[in-house]
């Protein structure tokens, strides 16, 4: 498949990644502050994944940040028991997608 390697991101990926780098840096303040080590260690690499996809622009990023956010699902459910909480945490992977929809067939 053959890739551009000089596109640019539209606006409107750029501000989602940019919010989505801030809500995991709160939430790894947020998580330090509470003691949930683990958790704010899973955010913090969610964090840098969102980095490297705002620079990078590569999938297999994209994938890495989706199987965090399982990881943290799991994590979830192990402590907080509750599905539905722990199942709202796909809606950030989920915009996400929807907004790299339109350039997918770019990106490596």
């Amino acid at each position: 498949m053959k890739t551009d390697d000089n596109f640019e991101f539209g606006q409107g990926i750029k501000i989602w990644l940019i919010i989505c780098i801030i809500g995991n840096l709160v939430s790894t303040i947020i998580n330090l502050s509470l003691g949930n080590v683990s958790f704010a260690v899973v955010k913090t690499w969610i964090t840098i994944l969102y980095v490297l996809l705002f620079i990078k622009k590569k999938r297999i990023i994209f994938a890495l940040i989706l199987t965090l956010i399982i990881v943290l699902i799991i994590m979830d459910l192990i402590t907080l028991g509750n599905p539905i909480q722990a199942s709202l945490k796909l809606l950030n992977p989920l915009i996400t997608y929807i907004l790299l929809q339109k350039y997918w067939k770019k990106m490596r």
